[in-house]
C-alpha cells in the first residue's frame, strides 16, 4: 500500500474514532457567559434550554433551571426550581434596586424601618404592611417563607445568612456595594433582573446610566484645573475622622465629574483600605487643603446637624476651613445608599458642584449643603 494511502486510512480512522467517543460521551447544553463590563462581583451562565446559573459574590453558583430540570454535566451549588416571588433584602442598595426594575411588589423584606426609607414606593410598602421590616430578627425573616434572601459581605451579614441557610433558606451575596467603580454598582441590576427575567430591562438601565455619564466625562477628561475634593465620615468613638481613598469607588466618582480626590497619603493612618482613620492633626492639614469637604453619610443619623461645625472637637474647627468659608462644603443626599445603581444623576450633581462653569445645565440634587451661609 502507498504511504498516501496509509495516511488517509489512518485519518479515516481517527474520524472515526473521535465520532465514536463523541457519541457514547455525555453532551453538556449550549452556554454563553454573561461577563459584565465593569462589575467583578458576579457573573451569569445562560443555557440552550434557558436555564441560568448566576455566580453570585461569594462565588456560589445558584442554578435557575428552565423546566424544571438541570442542563446535563452542570455543576451548581443551589437550586431555585419555581419562579421568584417572595425576597429579603437586608440592605438598603439592594432594595434600591428593587425599584429601578420596576419589582417592588416582590420584596416582602427589608432591615430598615419605614423612616429611614427614602425611595417612595419602598417607604410607602413598609409604612402599609406590604414589606416588613425584620431588623434583626430572624424568626422574623424565617416566618416570611421567602424564596431567597440577599444579603452583603460585612462578617455580621455573612454570619447571619449561614443560619439562615441552616433553617433552609437560600441566600444569595449581593455584593454591589463592594464595587470599586460607579459603573460596577449599577450593572448590579442585571443580576438582580436575571432572577426575574428582566435581563433587558436592566441592559437598558444601565446602558441609559452610561450614556449620561459618558456625555459628563466627555467633558471633565482634559479639564486641568480639577478641585481637591476631601470625603470623610464622622465616628464618635476612637479615631473621629475616616477618609475616602483611591481604593474606594468614591474616587472614580471624584474623577469622572472633574475633581480629585484628596487623601492622606503617607500621613499616619492607622490602616490602608477604602478609608483611612486619620488623626486630628493630619485630618486638618486636609480640610485646610481641600476645595470641596464633602460628608459622606446621610443626616438621618445626625438630625440636629445644620453645618460641619456640628462634628468640631478640640483639634478640629471646621469654620477654619476655606472650603467652609467659601460654601463648598455638602452632605450626601438622604437616598444616597438606597439609589446607587442610578449612578448617572449622581455624576451629573457632583460635575455640577465641582465643575459649574462647564454644567451650569445640570442641578446638583444628590448632595446638599452643608455650611453656614
Amino acid at each position: 500500500m502507498k504511504t498516501k494511502e496509509i495516511s488517509r486510512l489512518l485519518a479515516a480512522l481517527l474520524v472515526l474514532a473521535f465520532t465514536v467517543a463523541t457519541c457514547n460521551a455525555p453532551i453538556l447544553a449550549m452556554q454563553t457567559v454573561t461577563q459584565p463590563e465593569y462589575a467583578i462581583g458576579f457573573n451569569i451562565e445562560y443555557f440552550a434550554d434557558g436555564a441560568k446559573i448566576l455566580i453570585d459574590g461569594a462565588g456560589q453558583r445558584v442554578l435557575l433551571p428552565e423546566g424544571g430540570t438541570a442542563p446535563e454535566g452542570v455543576s451548581y451549588d443551589v437550586e431555585i426550581a419555581g419562579p421568584i416571588e417572595r425576597v429579603v433584602a437586608l440592605s438598603t442598595t439592594q432594595a434600591g434596586h428593587f425599584a429601578k426594575l420596576n419589582i417592588v411588589e416582590k420584596l416582602k423584606g427589608v432591615a430598615t424601618a419605614a423612616d429611614r426609607w427614602y425611595i417612595p414606593e419602598i417607604k410607602e410598602a413598609v409604612e402599609n404592611g406590604k414589606i416588613v421590616n425584620v431588623a434583626d430578627d430572624n424568626e422574623a425573616i424565617m416566618a416570611l417563607d421567602p424564596d431567597l434572601v440577599l444579603h452583603g459581605s460585612a462578617a455580621r451579614d455573612v454570619e447571619r445568612a449561614e443560619l439562615l441557610k441552616t433553617a433552609g433558606l437560600t441566600c444569595i451575596q449581593f455584593d454591589d456595594s463592594k464595587e470599586d467603580h460607579y459603573l460596577g454598582r449599577a450593572e448590579w441590576l442585571k443580576f438582580l433582573g436575571a432572577f426575574f427575567d428582566k435581563e433587558e430591562e436592566a441592559e437598558q438601565l444601565v446602558a441609559e446610566n452610561k450614556q449620561r455619564v459618558i456625555a459628563v466625562t466627555n467633558q471633565t477628561a482634559d479639564i486641568a484645573e480639577r478641585p481637591q475634593v476631601l470625603w470623610f465620615y464622622y465616628s464618635s468613638s476612637g479615631v473621629n475622622w475616616n477618609v475616602y481613598t483611591e481604593l474606594d469607588y468614591i474616587s472614580t466618582l471624584v474623577e469622572a465629574a472633574g475633581g480629585d480626590l484628596l487623601v492622606p497619603t503617607g500621613l499616619s493612618a492607622s490602616n490602608v483600605s477604602t478609608a483611612v482613620k486619620v488623626q486630628d492633626e493630619d485630618f486638618l492639614s486636609l480640610i485646610l487643603g481641600a476645595d470641596v469637604i464633602i460628608f459622606g453619610r446621610s443626616l438621618a443619623s445626625y438630625p440636629t446637624a445644620t453645618d460641619l461645625t456640628y462634628f468640631n472637637n478640640s483639634a478640629i474647627d471646621f469654620s477654619e476651613a476655606p472650603a467652609f468659608q467659601q460654601g463648598a462644603c455638602y452632605v450626601v443626599a438622604s437616598d444616597w445608599f438606597q439609589a446607587t445603581a442610578d449612578v448617572a444623576p449622581i455624576i451629573e450633581s457632583l460635575a455640577a458642584l465641582l465643575q459649574p462653569e462647564i454644567f451650569s445645565d445640570l442641578s446638583v440634587t444628590k448632595f446638599e449643603k452643608f455650611f453656614l451661609e
